[in-house]
């Protein structure tokens, strides 16, 4: 994670399409607890978190293995989409987590 999102936000923001990605992996597992990785940035400016993806990641308690593998891939994504806005270095982050009982 960068220097910037060691600020604390004092908004935040999801998108409808993250709303209905939780909702969705909630509701389609809900005799179990289901985990999953926030996609987003910290706009300074306006002190305000945008989470723009999220990425379920498991059905149960996930194992160091599978959080390891998880968060790796997740760094991958967020690469490859702050290298499609023209690699300026100010793209998305790994956010946080969510877990849902």
């Amino acid at each position: 994670m960068s220097n910037q999102t060691s600020k604390k936000p004092q908004n935040v923001s999801i998108t409808p399409s993250v709303h209905a990605k939780l909702m969705t992996h909630a509701i389609r597992n809900s005799r179990s607890v289901v985990h999953g990785i926030l996609i987003g940035k910290f706009h300074a400016s306006s002190s305000t978190l945008t989470i723009s993806d999220v990425l379920p990641v498991s059905h149960s308690t996930p194992t160091k293995p599978i959080l390891d593998m998880s968060l790796r891939l997740a760094e991958a994504y967020c690469h490859t989409l702050s290298d499609d806005n023209d690699g300026n270095g100010d793209g998305v982050e790994i956010v946080g987590w969510y877990t849902s009982p």
